[in-house]
């Protein structure tokens, strides 16, 4: 029989879970809060302590692990539409039962000694000592293998995107979303989502109140003449977001240069800067007219050479 000492099992199952969240971001390049995660990872491990009640029927434990598992994506991811949090909390829980699924293989064939499970809460006995290992061994392993994999990707599918809006302009970093090939559909303009955060230093007070309540609303008048509103879609999800044309767009990689020419900006409060950018760029940046040369072997700049 199995002690399970409550410091444990909370500590353990937030570290199951900080796992899981990792590689939901990564197979989704899910822009996330270090907060947010800690905060969704506690949650994780203080659900656990459903192991101490009685043992109840399969639909409760199912039901309660969908529960948990939707808290958590939302809390960790901020989803910000329906679409994209069903898909962000579909992998988590996917991932929660694979995971499960083997524990309990693991526990019916090999019964070890210091595993134990109820409830669908999984409890490792082991030393506070062994324990702060594993804790410390798998934060470092995920987070070089983040830092690798954010790095592989700015180096390969980033730039600089400067937004010239009336007498203002901002630089902020861009990276290709693959499921960006939206188009303005009252210009034909290929369209960028960018973080509201990030752009507001292109408006006026009353602008940026405005651009935060509804969008369906009337714009300020300084506001009429580039506004508009669109349905956008996106590997990020999709809503009905405020979006603006710009005087201009200029994108730069390496000592490459390209004038973006027509594009509309779309703003949305559920981009934000994980490492790799706060501007959701279309793929048609690929076949604009880049100028200048780099050494740059990346898979972008194998895309955009040759446009010189």
């Amino acid at each position: 029989m199995v002690t399970v000492y409550a410091d444990v099992l909370v500590s353990v199952n937030i570290l199951i879970t900080y796992i899981f969240l990792v590689c939901v971001r990564v197979v989704f390049g899910a822009p996330t809060n270090k907060f947010m995660v800690a905060l969704a990872s506690f949650i994780g491990g203080v659900s656990s302590v459903v192991i101490f009640f009685e043992e109840g029927n399969v639909l409760f434990s199912i039901f309660y692990k969908l529960l948990v598992c939707a808290v958590i994506t939302a809390v960790a991811f901020l989803p910000g539409s329906v679409g994209r949090f069903i898909r962000l909390f579909g992998t988590f829980f996917g991932v929660s039962v694979l995971f499960g699924g083997a524990v309990y293989l693991v526990n019916v064939t090999l019964k070890p000694h210091n595993l134990f499970m109820n409830n669908g809460a999984i409890y490792f006995d082991m030393s506070v000592t062994y324990l702060i290992g594993v804790v410390f061994s798998v934060y470092g392993v995920f987070t070089l293998f983040e830092w690798f994999y954010l790095k592989r990707s700015a180096t390969r599918d980033t730039c600089d995107v400067t937004i010239h809006f009336r007498s203002s302009q901002v630089t902020l970093k861009g990276f290709v979303d693959t499921g960006n090939n939206m188009r303005d559909g009252l210009s034909g303009n290929p369209v960028f989502v960018v973080s509201r955060n990030e752009i507001s230093p292109l408006f006026s007070y009353d602008e940026i109140v405005f651009l935060k309540g509804c969008c369906t609303e009337s714009p300020p008048e300084s506001l009429k003449p580039y506004y508009r509103v669109l349905p956008c879609t996106t590997a990020m999800g999709q809503g009905l977001l405020p979006a603006f044309v710009p005087h201009r767009v200029v994108l730069g990689n390496g000592n490459r240069r390209a004038d973006a020419g027509k594009i509309t900006i779309c703003i949305s409060s559920a981009v934000r800067d994980s490492g790799q950018g706060s501007v959701l760029l279309n793929k048609c940046i690929y076949d604009m007219d880049w100028k200048g040369t780099d050494n740059d072997e990346s898979l972008f700049g194998k895309f955009v050479k040759g446009k010189k």
